[in-house]
């Protein structure tokens, strides 16, 4: 097993001994400083996934900026283009389904599709991270596509300590993310 897929198994064993209480207190710092991001404060349509179980909880940050009227999107996966998402505004957790990959996507029927380059912000998902903001994701390679198409988008990731490292072993399709809000910093 390659170095990358060693780190990114290790970084997801981690999550998954936290517990449900534990990913939300240690989470909810992050999602202070992001609300005080500048970009975020400007921004009108922010995207980002619904967490899975393991994942730091995205639907209390989904909530908060519900709360100040922000227009969220999330993506669903292409089922007829190879690495590409669409993004669907959600507006209630009612709107999602299931995907084949076992993560909750927008249902394509209730929610209505945006055109991407009115995205403000996107909330980048990630399992590690280095300094510089590139990151190891989940090997899909959806958002490096994204990012590849989207470079004027600005972007942001919240991450527990532990999945900042040293090396997350950049390849040459790699798309870094812009700020990193990171647990511990201030």
């Amino acid at each position: 097993m390659n170095a990358k897929k060693v780190l990114r198994k290790s970084i997801i064993n981690n999550l998954k001994t936290m517990s449900v209480t534990e990913r939300e207190q240690r989470a909810e710092p992050l999602y202070e400083r992001f609300m005080k991001q500048p970009n975020i404060q400007d921004a009108k349509t922010v995207a980002l996934t619904v967490s899975t179980a393991h994942e730091l909880p995205t639907k209390p940050l989904i909530e908060k900026l519900w709360s100040l009227s922000k227009t969220v999107v999330v993506p669903r996966v292409s089922r007829s283009k190879a690495r590409h998402m669409d993004f669907y505004i959600l507006s209630s957790f009612e709107n999602l389904v299931t995907s084949s990959y076992g993560v909750l996507e927008p249902d394509p029927i209730k929610a209505k599709a945006i055109d991407n380059g009115l995205i403000d912000v996107v909330v980048v998902p990630g399992v590690a991270f280095d300094h510089e903001g590139f990151r190891i994701g989940y090997g899909g390679g959806y958002y490096d596509a994204f990012l590849f198409e989207h470079p004027s988008i600005a972007t942001v990731s919240l991450l527990y300590d532990f999945q900042l490292q040293r090396n997350v072993y950049v390849e040459p399709h790699d798309q870094r993310v812009d700020d990193l809000i990171i647990e511990g910093d201030e």
